[in-house]
């Protein structure tokens, strides 16, 4: 049997039967593309993931009778202020939506506040937490250095998600690891890879030889004291296997921080700044598990790398303890299909 789904930004359109799936894009929140966009699809169901609201697609949806979930909702400190400007119009467009399964308690109270009727609000977990990653033995550890570039046999620090105005920092930091560890090598990730030549001019600047990621031929080594800039888009799950330790950036800038799960997932010891509150639920349960470190400034990431480097049984500690804390967070993708499954076989409610 063919099943329609719409989710998130893109329209799906799902062949039970042959595991197919079609992909195209998200019509503009107008009346008449949103028309053409449900005459061509014809969902059975709608997922919005992490509450992207667009009234007009919700109220041509509902009154057609398409059930609408929202899942894995999340809704930032940014966010909330602004949609606290639209709670007039918010207040008509959130009760046509059936159920929202919301990331934490504090994003339903929100949701709630803006105007979704209680009893449709629920706590449904991070569906970030079902990354499916997990600590690796050494052989995987090999792999993953073998295959950009580092010596598989010295320390590798990773600074993963970087915006502007960190990498200096990192930098600060892989100088004082390398005044104690002259081995450790320095995987750069910045968030954006178009900013390459900029981060890469940088690194330069500072007295570090510098290879990108895109340049390096197969096969060969990055050189020694090298910094190795990851200019490419999918890879950052590989790279953090292959660290030592992790800095995860967007925290030491106001910019409310990147994904620490991956990282915290393969059991690597965590460091990320002050400015977690777009991960502020994982950031919490670290802290709180004794997880993760966080740091202050461009000082405090300095010595804790140093201090990470030089202390294997804290830092296998850490990254142990990290590991725990994410396994024990997981389920809320099955309880999120559960939630969707239940509207297609309830009609809706």
């Amino acid at each position: 049997m063919n099943k329609q789904l719409l989710t998130g930004l893109t329209i799906v359109g799902v062949a039970a039967s042959a595991g197919a799936a079609t992909v195209i894009y998200f019509p503009l929140d107008l009346p008449f593309a949103v028309g053409r966009a449900l005459d061509l699809v014809r969902p059975e169901l709608i997922a919005i993931v992490e509450t992207e609201i667009w009234p007009n697609f919700i109220a041509l949806a509902a009154r057609r009778g398409v059930p609408i979930a929202i899942v894995n909702g999340r809704i930032s400190d940014r966010s909330f202020r602004g949609y606290r400007r639209l709670r007039p119009a918010l207040r008509t467009i959130l009760p046509l939506v059936s159920r929202f399964s919301m990331q934490t308690a504090l994003d339903a109270e929100r949701i709630t506040a803006l105007g979704a009727p209680p009893a449709s609000v629920s706590v449904g977990g991070n569906m970030k937490f079902d990354c499916g990653l997990s600590p690796a033995g050494a052989p995987e550890l090999l792999a993953a250095r073998a295959a950009l570039g580092l010596r598989g046999d010295a320390p590798a620090f990773v600074a993963g998600s970087t915006h502007r105005g960190e990498e200096g920092f990192v930098l600060d930091a892989y100088d004082a690891a390398r005044r104690r560890f002259p081995g450790v090598s320095l995987v750069l990730v910045p968030r954006h890879p178009e900013r390459r030549g900029e981060v890469a001019a940088l690194c330069e600047g500072r007295g570090f030889s510098c290879v990108l990621r895109t340049r390096l031929p197969r096969g060969e080594r990055v050189p020694d004291g090298a910094v190795l800039v990851a200019d490419t888009i999918g890879e950052l799950a590989a790279i953090y296997r292959a660290a030592t330790v992790v800095f995860v950036g967007k925290s030491l800038v106001d910019g409310g921080g990147q994904n620490i799960i991956e990282p915290a997932c393969m059991g690597k010891p965590v460091i990320f700044g002050p400015s977690m509150h777009n991960f502020r639920e994982a950031a919490e349960l670290l802290l709180a598990s004794r997880g993760a470190v966080r740091v202050a400034d461009a000082r405090g990431l300095a010595e804790a790398v140093v201090a990470l480097l030089g202390d294997d049984a804290s830092r296998e500690g850490l990254g142990r303890r990290a590991a725990e804390a994410m396994a024990g967070s997981r389920g809320a993708t099955q309880r999120n299909l559960a939630l969707l499954l239940g509207l297609i076989g309830a009609g809706g409610r």
